[in-house]
């Protein structure tokens, strides 16, 4: 296999993991703001009527 296609592979793989590493902190910091939400009153939440978020007192 020449460079080019080693190189492109080597991209392909980077790409790969950048976007798995991003995904994962992403529902990390998703999961840390829903909790706080529940808690941290300069935190407004704007809910479709009828919705209720999981984990929380109706407010």
């Amino acid at each position: 296999m020449g460079y080019a296609e080693r190189s492109r592979d080597a991209r392909s793989r980077s790409f790969g993991q950048a976007l798995a590493e991003m995904n994962t902190a992403l529902h990390r910091e998703i999961g840390a703001f829903r909790a706080r939400a529940l808690t941290d009153p300069t935190i407004r939440l704007v809910l479709p009527p009828g919705y209720v978020l999981p984990g929380a007192d109706a407010r």
